[in-house]
């Protein structure tokens, strides 16, 4: 029984020291968080749907400016489709967040969408939040909200 509890202690002790490890937030982690934001809006713009498929992780989950839950291959869709389709597309960060494997990313961007996508023609301000997840060495984005800023 003692040897059971040991085993118990020195595995949480062991543990409490991997997620300390991980929790680290320094600067050259933020700098590479927006580095991968500048990938994501650079695909977005060029519609690289392979490098999108490289940057979102496999259960991604999008609650677009349209008011719809959509995943991976939907969003994918979407650019193919140029329902998500821009000249410009200029994100302002305002806060990023790193937790351990988990980097949440704040602010507000301006959109000039084109082709087929909503609002095409105008120019559109959003907030957003975006999520990513450390997976297998590499960042992904595994959750993101955008919703149109009313002009009221």
């Amino acid at each position: 029984m003692q040897t059971i509890i040991m085993g118990i202690i020195a595995l949480l002790a062991m543990s409490h020291g991997l997620i300390a490890q991980t929790a680290e937030e320094t600067p050259a982690l933020k700098r590479q968080i927006q580095t991968i934001e500048e990938e994501l809006v650079e695909a977005v713009l060029n519609r690289d749907v392979a490098k999108l498929r490289v940057l979102f992780a496999e259960d991604l989950m999008v609650n677009n400016p349209v008011n719809r839950i959509v995943g991976k291959e939907a969003v994918i869709q979407l650019v193919k489709d140029r329902r998500i389709s821009y000249s410009s597309y200029e994100p302002s960060i305002e806060k990023i967040l790193i937790n351990g494997t988990i980097a949440i990313v704040m602010g507000s961007e301006t959109v000039n969408p084109i082709d087929e996508a909503p609002f095409a023609g105008k120019t559109v301000e959003r907030r957003f939040t975006n999520i990513w997840m450390l997976r297998n060495g590499h960042w992904q984005l595994t959750a993101r909200h955008a919703n149109v800023v009313s002009s009221n």
